[in-house]
């Protein structure tokens, strides 16, 4: 064959390779652009949430994904101090994650968490699951300041040649009080609650009833209450145990605190004001023996003086016999057994027998004091009611009225 034949073939071959070539290459760009489209289309599913120390802190998104696989071997610093109790009777997963991505930034110290907002349930208050977890938790304390308003962020990604950017809208959570300074005040409480385990009066071999009554009456004695002006940014459980004042929501921390750590299952119950302008309440549940308990250390004072010294009145009661006026609804466990029992129960302050079976077991208690529980309490006959017992009995009494929504309590006194 000539050189110039052969030079013609091998020019044919030559072109023929490069269109195929081109065809390839114009088949594997396609290829390629199908290829990170559908990646890109993926990726756009992908839901995400970030934690910040400061409002100004650009957040680091992270892949929602990502997070629920880290706590799968995260360690929480603080599990052995929540009960979880709440959080286990929560029905959704979204929920239970909204409610670890709270324990998480408070840990962490991150008062600032962007949550994307396909992730929240339209028909939740994220006030709630920080509710939930406050009272689970000893250390988590109520009344923490939350705001969340919606946000948009954008998040970047390269792949391969390309950098693929997410538009999508958030919910930033802002909760004031999860900060590194109030995490250095719970590693002192819990520091502190060690060192009061340490000095109190009981042993290895103490039942759980003697365990949280010492824990009770350490509160009462060493703990005054006092008003806050204002309730963002407190110590309540620093406030408590280690400069020996708080209110209601320190009382009930620090109880919790020292009964877990004494192996005592304990946690929270709380509930607002029931008309506008009234004050809100803090107190425990405890499970001594296997029988949950309603406990409010606040009363523990009253044990040492006051009205109600000598009786651990607001130690080992029901819901039933919940004496201040204070309905909560959605809080467990049900209480329903009572340490300190009645000693008369009446339909209304109506009844014909009152003094009659309030004497009798005035003669008959080993007690120095009588539990008398009225459903229906009319006020204005307490004097009279009073006096007939008085009378019943030959001897002077003094009595102690405690008004409730469920029903009135009277403690009498022999004089």
């Amino acid at each position: 064959m000539s050189k110039g034949k052969k030079g013609l073939i091998t020019g044919i071959i030559l072109s023929v390779l490069s269109i195929l070539i081109g065809i390839a290459g114009v088949a594997g760009y396609f290829q390629l652009k199908k290829h990170i489209e559908h990646h890109t289309a993926q990726w756009q599913k992908i839901r995400y949430i970030a934690f910040a120390k400061s409002a100004d802190n650009n957040p680091n998104f992270i892949p929602v994904e990502d997070f629920k696989k880290a706590l799968a071997t995260y360690e929480f610093k603080w599990d052995d101090y929540n009960t979880y109790t709440h959080y286990n009777s929560i029905e959704t997963k979204e929920e239970k994650l909204i409610y670890k991505i709270y324990e998480y930034a408070m840990e962490n110290g991150t008062p600032f968490i962007y949550i994307e907002s396909s992730l929240v349930p339209a028909y939740k208050d994220l006030y709630d699951m920080l509710e939930l977890l406050s009272v689970d938790s000893a250390v988590v304390d109520q009344n923490s300041s939350i705001t969340y308003y919606n946000e948009k962020f954008q998040v970047y990604q390269q792949y391969l040649h390309k950098i693929m950017v997410k538009n999508g809208k958030c919910i930033k959570v802002n909760i004031a009080d999860f900060t590194d300074t109030k995490n250095e005040k719970i590693e002192e409480s819990v520091k502190k609650a060690e060192d009061i385990l340490k000095g109190l009066d009981f042993t290895e071999n103490s039942t759980d009833k003697e365990k949280a009554e010492a824990i009770y009456h350490y509160l009462g004695k060493k703990v005054k209450y006092k008003e806050y002006e204002e309730h963002k940014y407190q110590f309540y459980l620093y406030d408590t145990l280690i400069e020996g004042s708080s209110n209601c929501d320190g009382y009930a921390n620090a109880f919790s605190l020292l009964c877990n750590m004494a192996d005592i299952p304990c946690f929270e119950k709380m509930n607002t004001g029931l008309d506008d302008g009234e004050i809100g309440h803090t107190w425990n549940t405890m499970c001594l023996d296997g029988i949950w308990y309603n406990a409010d250390a606040t009363a523990s004072p009253n044990y040492y003086e006051g009205s109600l010294k000598g009786i651990l009145f607001c130690f080992g009661y029901s819901d039933n016999q919940q004496s201040d006026k204070h309905r909560y609804t959605g809080f467990i466990p049900e209480c329903t057994e009572d340490m300190i029992t009645a000693d008369c129960v009446f339909k209304s302050t109506s009844d014909k027998s009152i003094a009659e079976k309030a004497s009798t077991a005035l003669e008959n208690t080993d007690k120095d004091y009588i539990l008398i529980v009225f459903d229906d309490f009319d006020k204005s006959k307490t004097d009279n009611i009073m006096q007939d017992i008085a009378d019943s009995t030959y001897n002077g009494i003094k009595y102690i009225t405690l008004e409730g929504n469920y029903h009135t309590l009277v403690f009498i006194f022999p004089k």
